[in-house]
């Protein structure tokens, strides 16, 4: 037998170590007689257990932080995604935007709000400073000055300068903050004694460059901070020695700011338009919106290979999501789809994007464009974008709860809350996105796990849509439910058309003798012989207007030449159904949610 025989080869535990050794010092004939457990000895295996620990734990840390599946460190992580050409998003600025009328004095024909322009706002989490992110000027014949549309980012400006030495090998500027924003990031360089300065743009990939390129690279360094650098003389310019680099970024606080409803101008900008302001009236357009942390490291190791496969190209639908919520943080979900998969309406050659945001709003028009403007040298050169809004299913359940309150504690009013909360659970995890599907079954299976003395439950389902569009003027409006719908229960709320009397849509006209009864599949069914949908006077009950065509088995309705003239529920017309089975899928641009604030929960005691 092997005189090592006796050594546990696998083990990092302390104890284990330190017999492993002691067996194997056993069976020397030289120190087969001695006392390992002996104060001398003792400590002696001590020593050399406590050093087999270390080496070994060392050792096992090497090896798991040098692969991006296995590292804990954030600054490993960070590393291996370097090596798939994955630069992790830092923090972004959260955004609101607010229209500002000036009332000046001494001020004429143009009125400059500089970049770094200072606001404040407060939300939950505190105040917080805003800044504007370029140079607006203004116009006026008189005193008074108004911006409609001023976009405000939260954050300080930091401005940090460094000097180029061509002596240090790839020499790197690191920045002191931590928490920037890189999409705020300038470079200047200034050479020849302040006779050149030039901007440098920041770029992600070598494509396109050579060597006058004017470009700089910028990549998290150790302990989350951030450097930037230049090219090799190949691809970039590399600065002339002693040139003087001067780095303007934006710090800030991620998400925190979020929320803001209020904004104040914190700066006075008279002194620098050589007049006086009178006054400032900020006026919020859009709340603080848009903020994010900086990249979790799990998101990290989820999407650094993901970019690596898309190769800083788009092709599948999967690379245009995983670029997308790479570079656009505030998005939260993305849904691909291309023309040919639009039943009915088929347009090859194109590729639509549906996106929601963590805000909840919808995709701003600015963001739409800095999207397509971002994929655009990415795509195949015959491929045309298109942006939809998401669309959102919501699902009102009526759920009847059978309970043997002889197995529980929780009283009537206990079940109801406990049930509510199971629904809240399935609707976070199972539904709000893109591609997410309603199982009627999962979701009862969900309340009935809610307690123990639960017997059983029944679900009762309606769906509805909330259908917004400009009124004034006769359009056709497609809602689609892309699941279908049982026939003879449409109805929607109330609205006025262009005869100035109030309206619902409805697909039964009781002058029009169209439903009947039948058993299909072993169960009783309601058909409808017609596919029209009507406008049903509130006011007259028999007076009903042809209003377009309903495709059940899809879930379509087609609204022709409809004219509103207002809208009595502020969300549109909402159009409600029953679906026509209990499974409800989100397809394309469709989202499919619970929605909450209606459920109706019903307790049975058995």
């Amino acid at each position: 037998m092997p005189a090592n025989s006796s050594l546990n080869l696998t083990s990092l535990d302390f104890d284990t170590l330190k017999q492993s050794l002691i067996a194997f010092m056993s069976s020397q004939t030289v120190f087969k007689d001695y006392n390992f457990l002996g104060s001398n000895m003792n400590v002696l295996m001590d020593i050399m257990a406590y050093n087999t620990f270390i080496n070994s734990f060392y050792l096992n840390m090497v090896g798991s932080e040098s692969f991006l599946d296995t590292a804990q460190l954030r600054d490993s992580v960070v590393s291996r995604a370097k090596e798939l050409n994955y630069i992790p998003r830092s923090a972004r600025s959260a955004m609101g935007a607010v229209s500002v009328s000036f009332n000046t004095s001494g001020i004429a024909g143009t009125l400059l709000i500089p970049a770094g322009t200072l606001f404040s706002g407060t939300n939950s989490n505190g105040g917080f400073s805003f800044v504007t992110d370029q140079n607006h000027t203004l116009l006026s014949a008189g005193s008074n000055y108004f911006i409609p549309a001023l976009t405000v980012f939260e954050g300080k400006l930091f401005t940090e300068t460094f000097i180029v030495d061509n002596t240090i090998e790839n020499q790197k500027f690191v920045l002191l903050n931590k928490n920037i924003d890189t999409t705020s990031i300038h470079v200047t360089v200034t050479s020849n004694s302040g006779q050149s300065v030039v901007n440098y743009r920041m770029a992600t990939s070598l494509i396109g460059l050579h060597k006058s390129s004017l470009v700089f690279f910028v990549q998290e360094d150790r302990g989350s901070s951030y450097e930037i650098y230049f090219g090799d003389g190949i691809f970039g310019q590399v600065p002339t020695n002693g040139s003087a680099v001067a780095v303007t970024y934006r710090a800030t606080k991620g998400a925190q700011g979020n929320g803001v409803t209020k904004f104040n101008m914190a700066q006075d900008i008279g002194p620098i338009n050589n007049g006086l302001i009178v006054s400032a009236n900020v006026v919020t357009t859009t709340p603080s919106q848009d903020g994010a942390d900086i990249e979790a490291i799990e998101s990290i190791r989820f999407r650094a290979p993901k970019h690596f496969q898309a190769q800083g190209r788009v092709i599948t639908a999967s690379d245009y999501k995983d670029l997308i919520l790479e570079q656009f943080p505030e998005v939260k979900d993305v849904s691909v789809f291309g023309g040919e998969d639009i039943s009915g309406s088929v347009q090859y050659g194109t590729v639509f994007l549906s996106m929601t945001t963590n805000s909840g709003a919808p995709v701003a028009g600015e963001m739409q464009s800095e999207i397509v403007a971002y994929l655009s040298d990415k795509k195949s050169l015959s491929v045309k974008l298109m942006i939809k809004d998401p669309q959102y299913i919501h699902l009102v359940p009526t759920i009847t709860v059978y309970v043997d309150f002889s197995q529980t504690i929780f009283s009537l009013a206990d079940i109801r809350t406990e049930v509510f909360k199971s629904i809240l659970a399935y609707n976070s995890k199972n539904l709000q996105l893109f591609n997410c599907k309603f199982m009627g079954s999962k979701f009862s299976e969900a309340i009935d796990n809610t307690d123990i003395s639960i017997q059983g439950s029944d679900t009762k389902l309606v769906m509805y849509k909330n259908v917004l569009f400009a009124n004034g003027f006769p359009q056709t409006v497609t809602v689609n439910f892309n699941n279908g719908i049982t026939p003879g229960t449409i109805s929607s709320t109330d609205f006025i058309l262009f005869d100035g009397k109030e309206y619902q849509i409805s697909d039964f006209n009781p002058n029009l003798n169209t439903f009947k009864g039948s058993r299909v599949d072993g169960a009783f069914r309601t058909l409808n012989s017609s596919n029209s949908i009507f406008f049903n006077s509130v006011s007259n009950n028999q007076s009903y207007l042809n209003a377009g065509t309903v495709d059940y088995n899809k879930g379509t309705l087609f609204v022709q030449s409809i004219d509103v003239y207002s809208f009595m529920n502020p969300q549109g017309i909402r159009i409600n159904t029953i679906p026509a089975n209990n499974d409800i899928y989100g397809r394309f641009e469709t989202v499919v949610e619970v929605d909450t604030s209606n459920v109706d929960i019903r307790v049975v005691s058995v």
